[in-house]
C-alpha cells in the first residue's frame, strides 16, 4: 500500500510538473506558428499585446490567450480597424500542438470584441484580407497552400460584451449591435452538426436601409437550434425564436450557399396576439413605463422568404402585419389611443426588385377622440413608382399630455390638420402630364408651441399653410418664432414626391422676412465639454444640406451672428448641393455697409470653403479689426487706426470649425481707401518718430489713402501708394506676412522747418552718412528721407537714409538695405569677423527664416494641390463605378446585361484615364510650385527679394 501511494504521488507530481513545464516548453513553437500563419494568410496589419499559455485552464487541452488583438486594414481601408478583441481565449488539442499536422481548435472565447465590417460604394470590402494568389500557380500547389494549419473541432464559441457594425455603402445599409453576448455550442469536426444558440442577447440592435430606420435600439434575444452542413454551407432552422423588445418571432426553414447563388426558404410568425407586443417596437413607447401600459387588441404577424438570391435576382418574400381593435393608455393619464386598425403587407413574388409592393390598406386610430386615417399602396418602386395614398386627420397637440407622458419641463400646444391625397405614376410628373396624377390637399399647422429644457424660450409656429398640387406644393403662409428669432415665408416647393420616392432633388423658391434672427441659436453645440475662454459666443460650422436647391429672396431687419450685429440685410441666396451662393447681399454692420457676392460651401464639413467678393463702405476701423481676425492679418496697422474706411476685396480660402479663416489658405486682393484715418501707438511709427526725433510721427492723421493689395502664400503685398503725413508727403510699398513679419520701404518728403532741436542732429548724421558714401547733400526746403521697416509688427527695425529727391530717397533706402543684406550674407558665409553687427545678423536670420517659410508654404500648397487632385480623381473613379453599377442593375436580360457591362467597363476606363491625367498634371504643377519657391528662397537669402 505504501509502495502504491508512493508511486501515485510520484505520478501526480510528475503530471503537475508537466502541466506547468509544457506550456513554457512549447511557448516559442506556438507563438511562431501563430505569427507565421497570420503573416502567410492575412493581408492586413495584425497585432496583439499580452500572450499566455496554460494547461490548467482547459486541461487536457492547451489554453492560448491573446490580449488586445487588432486587425487593421490596408490600401483603401488604411487605418480602419476591422477587428479589435480585448481578450481572445482559444482551447487547442494538446496532441495537435506537439504534433506537426496543425492546430485542432476546440473552443473560442471573445471578450469585448469590436467588429467593423465595411463595404465601399465600389463594392470593395474590408474583410477581404486574404493575400492575392498567383494565377500561374498550378492547381495542386494552390490546394496545398490553402490547407490551413488550423483545424476546427470547435465545440463552443462564447462572445462577451460584443460590438458589431455592418456598414454597406453600396446598398445604403447599416446594422449595429451593441453589447452582444452569446454562447454557441456544436461540433464543427463533423460534416453535419447542430449549432445551439443560447443566452444570445444584444442590448440594442439598429438597422437602417436607405435612410429608413427599421430597427431603432431594439433589445434582441435569440434562441435557436440550427443544423449545419459544413461541406454544402447549408443551414436548417428548426423551432427557433427571436425576441425583439417585447415582440417574439418564431422562424424555421433553410438557407444554403453552395456556390454563387444563395437558396432561401424561411418562414416566420408571432405566437403572440397582443397589440402591446407591436408597440414595443416603437422606441418612444418602449422606454416610458412600458410594463405598466394598459393595452388591448389583437396582433397577427407572419412572413416568408423563398427563392434564389444573386446579383441578378432576389427571392420572393412577404410580410404581413394586422392589428384589430388596438388601444393603449399610460397609467395615470386620462386619455387613450383607441380604435387602432392596421393591415399592411410587403411582398414580392421573386426575381425582380421592381415587383415589390407595399400595401398599407388600412391604418386608422383615434387620438384622444380625434380620428386619424391613412392608406398607402406603392408598386414598381424601381422603374416607375406607382403610388395610391392619402392621409387625413386632425390632432390637437394640447391633448398630447393627456395620452402620452411628456418629459419634465415639456409643454406642447397647437393644431395639426392634414388632408392629402396622391395617386398616379411618377412618370406622369416627370413627363409633365400633371392631369394624369392626382396630388392635392393641404397641411395646416396653427398655434404650435413647444417648450422643453433644450428650448426653454420655446419654438412657436403661428401658421403653416401648405397646399399640394402634382407639380409643386405652395407655401401660402409660414410664420414662426424660436426664442427671440422670428421668420415668415411664402413660396413653393417642387418635386416633393420625387424627393420622397426617388431621392431626387428637392427645389423651391421662397420669399423670407425676419425682424430679428439670432443665428447663434442654430449653431452646432460645443461637444468638447470645455467652457469658452471668452464670454463672447463661439461660432461653429453651419452645415448646408445636400440634395436641395432653394432660392431665397430674403430681407432681415436684424441678424445676430456671434457678437456681430447686422441690420437691413437684403438679397438673393441660393442653397444647393451643400453650398450657399449669395448675390448682391447687402447689409449694414460695423458702422457701414457691406455688399456681398460669392459662396460658402460645406461639401467637406471639416473644411468649409469661402469664395467671396466684398464691397465695403465706411466701416469703422476699431469695430472691424476687433471683430474679424482676417482684417487684422491682412492689414495689422488697422488695430492702431481710427476713422472710417472702404474697400473692395476678393477672398478665397478655408474656414476652421469656429468659422474663422485658415490664414495660410487665403488668397485674394483688392482696393483700400480712407479719406481720413488716425494712427496712434503703432510700433513702426513710434520707431520712426524715435529715429527722426520728431514726436509728430507718434500720431499721424493720414488723408486720402488709396492703395492696391494682394495676398497669397501667407503674405500681403502692397503696391506703391502716396499719402500725406501732416505736412509731409510719403510713398509706401512692401509686404508683410500673416505671421506679422514686415518688409516695407517708405520715402518721406519732410519740410525743413519740421527739423529742430535733436531732430537737427539726426539730419546732420544723415548728411554725414551720405557724404561717407560720396553723396554731397545740402538740405533744402524739403528733406527727402528713405525709411526701411523690417522685423515684425510688434518689434520693427528702422533704417534711415538721405537723398536729393523723393525718388532718390526711395532708391537710396532700397540700395542701402540691399547693400546691408549682401554684406551680412557675405560676412556670415566667409565667417571672417569675430564680431558681427547685431542688426545685420538679425537681417540675415530674418532672410533665412523667410526663405524657409516660403519653401515650407510652397510645399504645403503643393501637397494641397496633390491632395485635391487625388480627391477629385477618386470622385471621378467612384462616380464612374457607381454609374457602371447602375447601368448593370437597370439592365434586364442577358443581352442587355452584357451591353451594360461593356458600357460600364468603357466608362470606368475613361474615368481612370482622366483621373490619372488629373493626378499627373497636379503633380507637375506641385513640382513647379516648389521649384519656383526654392528659386525665390535663394533670391531672398542673397538679398534679391
Amino acid at each position: 500500500m505504501k509502495k502504491f501511494l508512493k508511486i501515485s504521488a510520484i505520478v501526480l507530481v510528475t503530471l503537475l510538473a508537466l502541466m506547468i513545464i509544457l506550456p513554457f516548453a512549447f511557448r516559442g513553437k506556438i507563438i511562431e506558428k501563430i505569427k507565421t500563419t497570420i503573416n502567410e494568410n492575412v493581408n492586413a496589419t495584425v497585432d496583439f499585446g499580452g500572450f499566455g499559455i496554460s494547461l490548467f485552464r482547459s486541461f487536457p487541452d492547451v489554453s492560448i490567450r491573446l490580449n488586445d488583438l487588432s486587425v487593421v486594414g490596408v490600401n483603401a481601408f488604411e487605418g480602419d480597424t476591422l477587428v479589435s478583441i480585448g481578450r481572445l481565449l482559444i482551447a487547442v488539442n494538446l496532441k495537435s500542438v506537439i504534433g506537426s499536422d496543425g492546430f485542432e481548435i476546440k473552443s473560442i472565447r471573445l471578450d469585448n470584441p469590436r467588429i467593423m465590417l465595411k463595404v465601399l460604394a465600389d463594392g470593395s470590402y474590408n474583410w477581404d484580407v486574404a493575400p492575392a494568389t498567383d494565377e500561374t500557380t498550378p492547381a495542386q500547389d494552390v490546394t496545398a497552400e490553402e490547407e490551413s494549419p488550423f483545424k476546427l473541432a470547435l465545440k463552443r464559441l462564447q462572445v462577451n460584451n460584443g460590438y458589431f457594425v455592418y456598414d454597406d455603402r453600396a446598398m445604403d445599409f447599416i446594422m449595429r449591435i451593441e453589447n452582444l453576448n452569446s454562447t454557441v455550442k456544436g461540433d464543427l469536426s463533423l460534416n453535419v452538426t447542430t449549432l445551439e444558440f443560447r443566452n444570445t442577447t444584444a442590448d440594442a440592435t439598429y438597422m437602417i436601409f436607405e435612410g429608413i430606420p427599421f430597427l431603432g435600439g431594439v433589445f434582441t434575444d435569440l434562441t435557436a437550434d440550427i443544423d449545419f452542413d459544413i461541406n454544402n454551407f447549408a443551414f436548417e432552422f428548426r423551432e427557433n425564436s427571436l425576441k425583439l423588445n417585447d415582440l417574439i418571432l418564431n422562424f424555421e426553414g433553410s438557407f444554403a450557399w453552395p456556390a454563387e447563388d444563395m437558396i432561401l426558404d424561411l418562414r416566420f410568425s408571432s405566437p403572440q396576439t397582443s397589440f402591446k407586443s407591436l408597440l414595443s417596437m416603437v422606441p418612444a413607447m418602449f422606454t416610458k413605463d412600458f410594463e405598466e401600459l394598459k393595452t388591448s387588441g389583437t396582433l397577427g404577424v407572419n412572413g416568408f422568404v423563398k427563392g434564389i438570391y444573386n446579383d441578378n435576382v432576389i427571392p420572393g418574400f412577404g410580410i404581413n402585419i394586422e392589428v384589430a381593435n388596438g388601444m393603449f393608455q399610460y397609467p395615470d393619464l386620462p386619455a387613450a389611443i383607441t380604435d387602432v386598425f392596421i393591415k399592411t403587407s410587403l411582398s414580392n413574388p421573386g426575381g425582380d426588385p421592381d415587383l415589390t409592393e407595399i400595401d398599407i390598406s388600412r391604418f386608422t386610430l383615434k387620438v384622444a377622440g380625434n380620428p386619424v386615417e391613412m392608406k398607402l399602396n406603392l408598386k414598381t418602386p424601381v422603374s416607375d413608382p406607382q403610388i395610391d395614398a392619402f392621409v387625413k386627420g386632425k390632432l390637437d397637440l394640447a391633448r398630447v399630455k393627456d395620452f402620452y407622458p411628456l418629459g419634465e419641463g415639456e409643454t406642447l400646444a397647437g393644431v395639426i390638420d392634414a388632408d392629402i391625397t396622391a395617386k398616379g405614376c411618377m412618370s406622369s410628373i416627370e413627363n409633365e402630364k400633371y392631369n394624369d396624377f392626382l396630388f392635392n390637399g393641404q397641411l395646416l399647422i396653427t398655434g404650435l408651441r413647444y417648450v422643453s429644457e433644450m428650448f426653454t424660450d420655446g419654438v412657436e409656429i403661428a401658421t403653416t399653410d401648405l397646399a399640394f398640387a402634382p407639380q409643386f406644393a405652395q407655401l401660402r403662409a409660414f410664420r414662426m418664432k424660436a426664442g427671440d428669432s422670428d421668420m415668415s415665408a411664402s413660396g413653393r416647393i417642387d418635386n416633393i414626391l420625387g424627393f420622397a420616392l426617388n431621392d431626387e432633388m428637392l427645389s423651391g423658391r421662397f420669399e423670407t422676412y425676419s425682424s430679428f434672427f439670432n443665428l447663434n441659436q442654430f449653431m452646432q453645440a460645443d461637444t468638447t465639454g470645455q467652457a469658452p475662454q471668452e464670454e463672447s459666443t463661439p461660432l461653429s460650422v453651419i452645415e448646408v444640406p445636400a440634395n436641395i436647391n432653394f432660392v431665397l429672396q430674403s430681407r432681415f431687419d436684424k441678424i445676430l451672428f456671434g457678437d456681430l450685429q447686422i441690420a437691413n440685410a437684403t438679397g438673393s441666396i441660393i442653397v444647393a448641393d451643400q453650398k450657399v451662393s449669395m448675390s448682391n447681399l447687402r447689409m449694414d454692420l460695423l458702422g457701414g455697409t457691406l455688399v456681398l457676392n460669392g459662396s460658402y460651401s460645406t461639401r467637406d464639413i471639416k473644411k468649409p470653403e469661402i469664395d467671396l467678393g466684398l464691397a465695403i463702405t465706411n466701416f469703422d476701423f476699431q469695430k472691424t479689426f476687433n471683430t474679424f481676425n482676417t482684417f487684422a492679418a491682412i492689414a495689422p496697422i488697422g488695430k492702431r487706426a481710427s476713422g472710417l474706411f472702404s474697400a473692395g476685396l476678393n477672398l478665397k480660402g478655408l474656414l476652421n470649425e469656429n468659422l474663422e479663416p485658415v490664414l495660410p489658405s487665403l488668397a485674394g486682393g483688392g482696393l483700400f481707401n480712407s479719406k481720413a484715418m488716425t494712427v496712434e501707438n503703432s510700433p513702426s511709427l513710434t520707431g520712426l518718430a524715435s529715429s527722426l526725433k520728431m514726436d509728430q510721427f507718434n500720431r499721424m492723421d493720414i488723408r486720402d489713402v488709396l492703395l492696391n493689395f494682394e495676398f497669397r502664400n501667407g503674405r500681403v503685398d502692397i503696391k506703391p501708394f502716396d499719402f500725406n503725413l501732416g505736412s509731409s508727403k510719403a510713398t509706401l510699398s512692401g509686404n508683410h506676412g500673416f505671421d506679422q513679419s514686415i518688409n516695407y520701404i517708405m520715402s518721406l518728403a519732410i519740410p525743413r522747418t519740421q527739423f529742430g532741436g535733436t531732430a537737427n542732429q539726426v539730419l546732420d548724421n544723415l548728411v554725414g552718412q551720405a557724404a561717407g558714401r560720396g553723396i554731397n547733400i545740402t538740405p533744402s526746403d524739403v528733406v527727402n528721407v528713405g525709411v526701411a521697416f523690417t522685423g515684425t509688427v510688434t518689434d520693427p527695425k528702422i533704417s534711415l537714409t538721405l537723398a536729393q529727391s523723393a525718388a532718390d530717397a526711395r532708391q537710396q533706402i532700397i540700395s542701402t538695405v540691399e547693400s546691408a543684406v549682401r554684406e551680412v550674407v557675405t560676412d556670415v558665409r566667409q565667417q571672417v569677423q569675430e564680431t558681427i553687427d547685431e542688426t545685420k545678423q538679425k537681417v540675415s536670420e530674418e532672410l533665412e527664416r523667410r526663405a524657409a517659410q516660403v519653401i515650407a508654404e510652397a510645399e504645403r500648397q503643393a501637397e494641397n494641390v496633390r491632395r485635391e487632385a487625388a480627391n477629385i480623381a477618386e470622385t471621378v473613379r467612384r462616380e464612374a463605378r457607381e454609374q457602371a453599377k447602375k447601368l448593370d442593375d437597370e439592365a434586364s436580360g442577358p443581352i442587355a446585361k452584357a451591353a451594360a457591362r461593356r458600357s460600364g467597363e468603357q466608362l470606368i476606363k475613361t474615368a481612370d484615364d482622366r483621373a490619372t491625367r488629373l493626378e499627373r498634371e497636379a503633380d507637375d504643377r506641385a513640382t513647379i510650385l516648389v521649384n519656383e519657391a526654392r528659386q525665390r528662397a535663394d533670391k531672398i537669402r542673397t538679398g534679391e527679394q
